[in-house]
Formats: structure tokens, sequence, C-alpha cells
């Protein structure tokens, strides 16, 4: 039967694994958002700066029109970047548990075998004490 303790810390490695999978795809998110936001910003400013404020201008309206869905656009962009950002710190936080949860099934794995080598150098340490007391003297 395989011991619960490997079999645990095989468990718990995999689950840091996956967390640090799970860190990285929110970092990807997060970035992404963050590029699409500023793309967008760089968009409102350019368009800004292009527009015509001449009313007798055949485009003179365009900016006007085009404005309100780029800002509800930066609005949405904006809080798609906070979502993202708010999931990266729980994913932080995720793999920090992970990595305390696997190192602690180390510390006791480590603990086990420091008791059986303890205990077996009592056992021999022991034995070598019975050797010595039968020797003839």
């Amino acid at each position: 039967m395989p011991d619960a303790l490997a079999t645990l810390h095989r468990l718990r490695r995999l689950a840091t694994d996956q967390a640090r999978r799970d860190l990285a795809a929110t970092l990807a998110t997060a970035r992404a958002a963050e590029s699409r936001l500023a793309n967008l910003q760089a968009a409102l400013t350019t368009e800004a700066a292009a527009a015509q404020t001449d009313p007798a201008h055949p485009l003179a309206g365009a900016f006007a029109r085009w404005l309100p869905a780029a800002q509800s656009q930066r609005a949405a962009a904006t809080n798609a970047l906070h979502d993202a950002e708010a999931h990266t710190a729980r994913a932080r936080a995720d793999l920090a548990e992970a990595r305390a949860a696997a190192r602690a099934v180390e510390i006791i794995a480590d603990e086990r075998a420091a008791t059986a080598r303890y205990r077996r150098l009592a056992r021999d340490q022991s034995a070598s004490d019975d050797l010595a007391a039968r020797r003839p003297k």
C-alpha cells in the first residue's frame, strides 16, 4: 500500500503546479486587459487631437458621435483590468497557500524521516551496547 504521506505530497505538488498555471493565465489576462485599455486611451487621445473644431467641416460631428461609444469601451476596459487584477491577486494568494500546504507536508515527511533515523540509531546503539556487555572481559 502506498505511503499516505507520499500520496498527499504528490497531490500538494499537483495543486501547486495548477496554482502556478492559474496565476500565469490570470497574468496573461491582466496584460491583455492593460493593453486593450492603453490602445483605447491612445485612440481617444489621437481622435480628440484630430477632431474638427470647425462646425462647417463635414466630419465635425463624427467625433461627437464616436466619443460616447469610445468612452463606454474605455470604461469597460478599465473594469476588465480591475477584475483581472483582482483575479491575479487571488491567484497569487492561492499559489502561496498551495506552496505553504506542500511545504507543511514536506516538513512532516522530514520530521518522520528524522524520527525514523533517530530510532534506527538508538536501536543500533542498543545492539552495540548489548554486544559490548556480552563480550568477555
